[in-house]
């Protein structure tokens, strides 16, 4: 007896995991367009039948739908849900399992949980809602790597969580939904490596970029212990280049970073994202990162 075959969408991107691999100063949408080719599939990969690795005691992140414990219409799964050296490409598949018609979205992040908090790997972007239709029973398939993600030459070890957001047809913004599929990396290491070149330093300070007309973002090493300092984590400073560009830089004989862009107003508000514990911000917060404890903040020029 033939099986039963449902329609599905399959969506692929040049780059890979979120078809954003931009390594510029400015936030900006998804440039990537997926390829949509409709085709079919026996009914018996239906999400019901899937079961996850991931017990319901998993953590999830803040308002979102879980696979690996929620029954909702709307589901991400990730295949495999372990990733290594030797395995590092899978399939996040968003599969529509009631009768409602969502619209898939560019609202897509991995995030990174550290044990206290998940922290978004991604940097922002502007949202798109205009996109894939996703009809009942249909299902969105796109590449999941942990190499080149989010401009991140590969993923961390540690516990991840891909999250999409998507529109129930017709229902405005009360209809929207955000799911995740949780998914594990495990025998690597990330350290975040400034790309820019474009450096002038004068004795321990390091000035990035010439317009010094620009609003500056300021790194500047403290003599406070690491233990003071509130730790980041490695992808979400990789992934926002204010951040890579000047962090990383501190130690040895640099004391300071001084990094002229238009958006470092951003650079206080990436910081936070990118702490993986949460602590109360201010002009005296310490951070930490590769054990040298630092402070920053935001002048309108140079100073």
């Amino acid at each position: 007896m033939e099986l039963e075959r449902r329609e599905f969408i399959a969506v692929t991107t040049g780059v890979g995991f979120a078809g954003c691999s931009r390594t510029d100063f400015t936030e900006a949408p998804d440039e990537e367009t997926p390829t949509v080719t409709p085709a079919a599939v026996p009914d018996e990969g239906a999400a019901s039948d899937i079961e996850s690795r991931f017990g319901p005691d998993a953590p999830c992140p803040t308002d979102t739908s879980c696979f690996h414990n929620d029954s909702s219409e709307l589901v991400l799964v990730v295949d495999p849900e372990r990733f290594d050296t030797d395995s590092r490409v899978g399939v996040s598949t968003l599969r529509n399992r009631g009768s409602n018609t969502w619209d898939f979205v560019s609202d897509y992040h991995i995030h990174k949980h550290t044990g206290d908090r998940w922290v978004r790997v991604s940097r922002p972007r502007v949202l798109d809602r205009g996109g894939i239709r996703v009809p009942p029973g249909s299902e969105i398939r796109r590449e999941l790597t942990i190499q080149d993600v989010f401009g991140i030459e590969l993923l961390g070890k540690g516990l991840y969580a891909c999250t999409q957001a998507a529109y129930r047809v017709g229902a405005g913004d009360e209809g929207t939904d955000r799911v995740a599929g949780l998914f594990e990396v495990e025998g690597t290491s990330y350290t975040p490596t400034p790309t820019r070149g474009d450096t002038v330093r004068e004795n321990g300070t390091v000035h990035i970029g010439e317009n010094r007309s620009e609003p500056v973002f300021v790194v500047e090493r403290s003599s406070k212990t690491e233990r003071e300092g509130v730790p980041l984590v490695p992808e979400a400073v990789g992934s926002r280049p204010v951040l890579r560009e000047s962090v990383p830089r501190l130690g040895g004989a640099t004391d300071e970073v001084r990094t002229y862009i238009t958006d470092a107003t951003r650079g206080m508000e990436y910081l936070q994202e990118a702490m993986a514990r949460p602590a109360v911000v201010d002009a005296d917060t310490v951070f930490e990162f590769d054990g040298i404890g630092f402070t920053a903040e935001v002048r309108s020029s140079e100073e």
